[in-house]
């Protein structure tokens, strides 16, 4: 299923000790060429023959002999895949008499990946005209190894470590000597790295995902100030920024070209603003960030809660441009209410950017900042945010003030500062305040819950279900039980991205093949979990928090609107109006009202009018929360408190009977 990667080989070439095996065996370590017991058993060896550094290096000492010696014979084959390419690593022995070796095994390279130590001492050795970086670059060269990459190791032991300066004197010789032998030294990657330590080695591998989602008032510049980051951290190339420039300009909207970058479709385009959740990815050092960009406008809410619930952090964009700002926190602007539904679907942390502080008058006003931040501050504590775990940040998502490196033109600002338990974090720019997200816990301990998005019917292989783990862990050959129809069977595979996985995880899309279960069996909305553990099963009824947002009369008794809540889509009756609560403090105004209309929040009793599988929010956050659809609109959104669940038997397959015998 899915495009085949493509298959190459690369040969690690360098000094004897500037430490290839290490950063290879790093690389195979991270990127699945080896697991993690094999290399806890290397580390033990190691240790116990007195070379605990040598860990990695392991990895590739194939021989009992060659470990003690502490140096690769033999050329060690060896594999790791990258998002592109299934690598194959010819580690290519340092020592001169091995050279024979080196060379049978560079002529099957498509890449040399130079090794050189960055350590005191140890760089000189090695270009010195018998050391072997030289040698080995000429004789890739000759062999007609025409793509190379260089890697600068030992990073942690210059002096002092990780120096700037040393880094660049010796990308400089390389560059002079390479150049000598043939190679064009524009063509060749540099990168400073640690191979023991892991830094600058795939960062991928030691980043975290983390989402966040962008709010705020329409026109707060939500979409310019996310299309900027993304563009500036790598989610967007320069000539796309330039196609959007073009066209906007054309369109006479030139002020939008970063938020082009998220404008997909050309009919949001021209209405200049965002309507479908655009997710975009960006890096910053610390994480790898998907943006959910929340449109601004009214009707989109419903997008915005199905958004948010992904998000680990909330960016909360508000404009200081004269008379915006006071727009977007009226009482209906939206700068409140985002901020409001940010906290009660559960997004605990909150970033909020000053935007266009070159619109203040004069520009740039200090004054006005903080005007700002005393109200939003206020405003946010109200809701239930703590102010001291708030980075403010005053920024210019249009000309880039303050959102990766600190603005010349607010020199008057000192910086943010967060205090929280798990330790507070300083900075000036928006950038190091998404570095200074706490990482999110992700919900692998909890039992399983996935909500299926399609299910499909593939030729060959049978019933294929898809959707995201939401939390737990699922893997091929456990029993599942997919409730409200309550049927369990066994899972056979698991797939991402068409590559087939051991186990997903709570965050992974994914699809999964099962058997004796027909496509007509289950459906869109329906969850599966795990059979032994807690499973999930339908709802009779429960009581939850609902914020009424915009219906245009009265709710009593009797309603009964659509919920979207997960991947469900069904009518709900509200059965009884438990009381009346301030929706900015949740505590209790009135017992059992009558009805309740926009702007209130109540607690109430819904009745599915049809199998649902819904959570407390407290227990499986993803399940428990949900938006209240009418009239083509978002009226409410909730957050469930209890549900009473029907225990009710269902058709359990031959599979999953045999599965259950063999355990």
């Amino acid at each position: 299923m899915g495009k085949e990667k493509i298959h190459i080989n690369i040969v690690v070439i360098g000094h004897v000790d500037s430490g290839k095996s290490t950063t290879t065996g790093h690389l195979i370590y991270k990127c699945g060429g080896i697991d993690k017991r094999t290399i806890e058993k290397f580390e033990k060896e190691a240790g116990e023959m007195g070379k605990g550094s040598f860990k990695y290096a392991w990895v590739l000492d194939k021989l009992k002999a060659e470990r003690e010696r502490g140096i690769t014979i033999d050329i060690a084959l060896w594999k790791f895949e990258t998002s592109k390419y299934y690598v194959t690593i010819i580690d290519a022995p340092g020592h001169r008499d091995f050279i024979k070796n080196m060379i049978t095994g560079t002529s099957q390279a498509d890449c040399a990946v130079l090794i050189v130590s960055a350590g005191v001492g140890e760089f000189e050795a090695g270009i010195s005209t018998n050391g072997q970086t030289r040698e080995h670059a000429l004789l890739a060269y000759t062999l007609g190894v025409k793509q190379l990459i260089v890697g600068v190791n030992k990073m942690d032991y210059t002096d002092p470590p990780y120096s700037q300066k040393r880094y660049e004197e010796i990308t400089k010789e390389v560059s002079a000597y390479i150049k000598k032998i043939g190679y064009n030294p524009a063509t060749v990657a540099f990168v400073p790295i640690s191979g023991w330590h892991g830094d600058n080695m795939l960062e991928a591998s030691e980043k975290i995902h983390i989402n966040i989602v962008v709010i705020g008032h329409v026109d707060s510049g939500k979409s310019t100030t996310t299309g900027h980051l993304i563009y500036k951290c790598g989610g967007i190339d320069k000539r796309t920024i330039e196609k959007f420039e073009k066209e906007a300009g054309e369109m006479g909207k030139g002020s939008f070209k970063y938020a082009w970058v998220l404008d997909k479709l050309k009919a949001e385009r021209e209405r200049g603003i965002t309507i479908d959740i655009a997710l975009w990815k960006f890096e910053t050092s610390k994480y790898y960030v998907t943006i959910i960009d929340a449109p601004g406008h009214r009707d989109f809410i419903k997008n915005m809660i199905t958004g948010t619930s992904q998000a680990d952090c909330a960016v909360l964009i508000v404009s200081a441009g004269v008379g915006e700002f006071e727009a977007g926190i009226s009482t209906n602007g939206q700068t409140r209410e985002h901020a409001l539904l940010a906290y009660t679907l559960g997004v605990k942390q909150l970033i909020v950017g000053v935007n266009k502080m070159d619109y203040t008058d004069p520009p740039y006003s200090q004054k006005r900042y903080e005007e700002i931040t005393k109200e939003v501050s206020a405003y946010i504590k109200k809701i239930g945010y703590n102010p001291a775990t708030v980075a403010f940040v005053p920024i210019s998502g249009w000309h880039g003030d303050n959102m990766l490196e600190a603005s010349e033109k607010m020199s008057w600002f000192k910086g943010w500062k967060i205090e929280r338990k798990e330790g507070g974090a300083t900075g000036t720019t928006l950038l190091e305040a998404l570095d200074a997200i706490q990482p999110p816990t992700r919900p692998t301990d909890k039992p399983l819950r996935l909500p299926l998005q399609d299910i499909y019917k593939i030729g060959g292989i049978g019933t294929v279900p898809v959707g995201r783990v939401e939390t737990g862990v699922l893997k091929p050959g456990m029993v599942v039980t997919f409730a409200p129809p309550n049927l369990t069977t066994e899972v056979k595979s698991v797939e991402m991205h068409h590559e087939s996985l051991p186990e997903a995880l709570p965050g992974d899309n994914v699809g999964f093949n099962i058997k004796n279960v027909s496509v007509k069996e289950i459906r869109r909305g329906n969850v599966a979990g795990d059979s032994k553990n807690d499973p999930p099963k339908g709802a009779v009824n429960f009581n939850a928090q609902v914020i009424i947002l915009n219906h245009p009369g009265q709710i009593a008794n009797g309603y009964t609107p659509v919920l979207d809540c997960h991947t469900a889509h069904i009518a709900c009756k509200f059965t009884e109006l438990i009381e009346k609560i301030d929706r900015r403090s949740g505590k209790k105004l009135e017992d059992g009202p009558k009805f309740v209309k926009s702007g209130d929040a109540a607690i109430v009793k819904l009745i599915p009018q049809k199998p649902m599988v819904v959570e407390s929010f407290s227990n499986y956050p993803p399940l428990g929360r949900f938006a209240v659809r009418d009239m083509r609109q978002t009226v409410a959104v909730g957050v469930i408190k209890e549900v009473e669940k029907n225990d009710i038997s269902g058709k359990v397959t031959k599979s999953a009977q045999k599965a259950e015998k063999k355990k």
